[in-house]
């Protein structure tokens, strides 16, 4: 899963790599995302960025 912030603030998790182009990230493939409501989660995440980042969940161990 992927992370980007689009030139308007908006921030969203993509399902695939995607591409920086005008004014947003995109993929051809890219049919599942979100947008996050909260914005001001993930400040590190801008729209400056040359790649999107990966994110990568791990497990919650329950004991």
């Amino acid at each position: 899963m992927w992370i980007a912030r689009d030139k308007n603030g908006e921030l969203w998790l993509h399902k695939e790599k995607t591409i920086k182009t005008y004014d947003q990230w995109s993929s051809m493939g890219d049919v599942e995302l979100v947008s996050l409501v909260d914005k001001s989660i993930f400040s590190e995440v801008k729209w400056e960025d040359e790649e999107p980042r990966e994110l990568v969940l791990k497990p919650i161990n329950e004991e």
